[in-house]
Parts: C-alpha cells; structure tokens; sequence
C-alpha cells in the first residue's frame, strides 16, 4: 500500500515539477514580456521627451516671432500715424493753398482793371505798345493753363514797366486825335 499511496505522491510531484518547469518557462516568458514593455515605454518615453523638446523650441520660436511681429505692429502703427498727420497737414497746406491761390487770381484781376483803367485814363505816350502789353497781360490771366505764378510774374513785370514810364527821360514823336483833330506831339 505503501506503492499505491507513492504513486500519487509520485504523481503530485511530477505535476508539480513540471508545473514549476512551465512555471519557471512563464515567469521567464512574463520576464522577457515586461522587459520588452519596460523597453517600449522607455522608448515612447524618450520619444515623448524628444517631441516636448521640439514643441518647447517651436514655442520659443514662435514666441520670439510674435514678439519680433508686434513690434513690426507697433513700428507700422506709429507709420501710419505720422503718414496721417502728414496727409492732414497736406489737406490744410491744400486748403490754403487754393484759398491764397483766389485771392491771388482776384488781385491779379483787380490789379489788371485797375491798370487798364489808369491806361484809359492817362496820356497816350507809346500808345500801341501799352495796349499790346495790356492784351498779352489779359490773355495770360484768362488762359486757365497758365500758373498763378507765371501770371503773377507777368503783372508785375507789367507793372514795373508801366512805372519806369513815371521816371524815365525818353523823348518821341506821335500823333495824337483831339476833338477830331490829328495833332503831332514830341512826347
């Protein structure tokens, strides 16, 4: 009886035997299996680390260009506001310019029927010259093309002319028309 109850026995320490052998042969197995996950999370890990690194470079970067940007902003922003004052000084010389441009034109203007009557109502002395004068200074204050300062150099050069007449010795002769009469003069 003594056999029968080895056998068992036997038996339970064959199974248990092998069950350690296939125990030592999972746990190795279970081993290997966590050293290659260990292995894998330690790659994604460093790979994690790696992309944190990058992505942490790429906000400083981005970061240094935004901040080089709003500069750029603020450096354009103060641009344009200069540009704005100097398009509303620009307006207002505009503005002015037309403004003393009109009254400019009108004293021409004045000035030129001014000189036509004092003309009218003077001696005749150089009588065709005057007139061709007076014409050329009406042409070139009516000619629309002309520029304010070309018709304002021709008045006074009108002028200046018109007054050397005042100081000047020059002696001539001319006929003049009186009551009907053609008379000769020395002028």
């Amino acid at each position: 009886m003594v056999m029968k109850v080895g056998c068992p026995l036997l038996l339970l320490m064959i199974l248990f035997v092998s069950s350690m052998c296939m125990a030592a042969e999972t746990l190795e197995g279970m081993a290997i299996e966590e050293i290659r996950n260990y292995q894998q999370i330690q790659k994604m890990q460093d790979d994690w680390t790696l992309e944190e690194r990058r992505q942490f470079e790429e906000i400083n970067s981005l970061e240094t260009s935004l901040k080089g940007l709003n500069f750029q902003i603020q450096k354009l922003d103060r641009q344009i506001a200069a540009e704005d004052k100097r398009i509303a000084m620009n307006k207002r010389k505009l503005v002015e310019t037309e403004r003393i441009r009109n009254g400019l034109q009108l004293w021409l203007l004045e000035t030129y029927q001014s000189l036509k009557d004092s003309y009218a109502a003077g001696l005749p002395f150089l009588d065709e010259e005057r007139k061709s004068r007076l014409d050329d200074l009406e042409l070139v204050l009516n000619d629309p093309h002309t520029p304010v300062y070309e018709q304002f150099r021709r008045m006074f050069e009108t002028l200046l002319v018109e007054a050397e007449y005042g100081y000047s010795s020059e002696v001539y002769r001319s006929e003049i028309e009186l009551s009907g009469e053609k008379l000769k003069l020395i002028c």
